[in-house]
């Protein structure tokens, strides 16, 4: 992938916020950086109003740890299904709400780090911390089903997943994490507390035990919940299973998110509170929040 490191090499040169440099960082989607997005499997770089195939994930790329990343791209090959590409703003991608998404599995053709193996990462409910910047396209900012931005599964049972995604609750429609161990038969949710905006937004989602974890909006805890739930639930993205994925834009198959997307970041254990404020002031400045 010609031209990724450079991009984000000027990058940290100009913000010592830069994401890269906090540790156990696995899964970076960033598509305001058009260097690391293609119009195909990987060769023609994407243009504005292009269909974006594949994009980049940057801990992949511009890390020495890539096995320990949730693979080395996302991508989304059928078409009709990919989001289009803007340059608008800052660059996004935009989902359309029916069946557009961007998705890696544990085979090599779909953004896997090796063999058989999507990655030697193994995620768990009460150690990590996930960034997105996104703007929701809902008519008056209510949907009519649930609709996921963030979604990763593992084990022999689709059900073993963790996601994050708007709930649809009538006029209260709200961003929420849901943890599911399928083989604990448990569902853990946190609720950001707050109804869904049009508005371009940053929201935090930091899991670090079973009684202190938080979804919050623009680095500023009080909009959002800090004493939700969460359980010691493992998400082992080695397994050579094929429900091991992970998808942006949707539930996989349905239940798919309907507006614009700038980054997706996921880090490997529960950021302190000084790299929070780091990451969220590297992304307010980047996607002008």
């Amino acid at each position: 992938m010609l031209g990724l490191g450079s991009s984000v090499s000027k990058t940290s040169k100009r913000s010592t916020a830069n994401p890269l440099r906090i540790p156990n960082l696995v899964g970076w989607w960033d598509f305001t950086d058009a260097s690391t997005m293609y119009s195909d499997d990987g060769s023609t770089r994407i243009a504005n109003g292009e269909a974006i195939e594949q994009i980049s994930n940057k801990a992949y790329r511009l890390q020495n740890s890539t096995h320990l990343a949730l693979g080395a791209f996302l991508q989304q090959g059928t078409s009709g299904r990919k989001p289009l590409w803007s340059s608008d703003n800052g660059g996004f991608a935009t989902f359309d709400g029916s069946d557009d998404n961007m998705i890696c599995k544990k085979i090599v053709a779909q953004g896997a780090v090796a063999t058989d193996k999507l990655s030697d990462t193994t995620l768990n409910a009460t150690g990590m911390t996930i960034f997105f910047v996104a703007e929701s396209a809902a008519s008056g900012a209510v949907i009519s089903e649930d609709a996921y931005l963030i979604h990763g599964k593992t084990t022999s049972s689709a059900n073993h997943r963790f996601s994050v995604y708007v709930d649809d609750n009538s006029t209260t429609d709200r961003w929420q994490y849901h943890i599911q161990d399928d083989s604990g038969r448990t569902n853990t949710l946190g609720n950001c507390g707050r109804n869904l905006t049009n508005d371009k937004e940053l929201w935090t989602v930091h899991l670090d035990s079973t009684s202190a974890n938080s979804i919050y909006l623009n680095n500023s805890p009080p909009l959002g919940i800090s004493n939700g739930n969460s359980t010691n639930t493992d998400y082992d993205f080695s397994l050579d299973n094929v429900n091991v994925s992970f998808c942006i834009g949707g539930n996989d198959n349905n239940n798919n998110f309907k507006g614009k997307v700038y980054q997706v970041l996921i880090y490997d254990r529960a950021l302190s509170t000084a790299e929070q404020v780091t990451v969220n002031k590297y992304l307010i400045q980047r996607n002008k929040i």
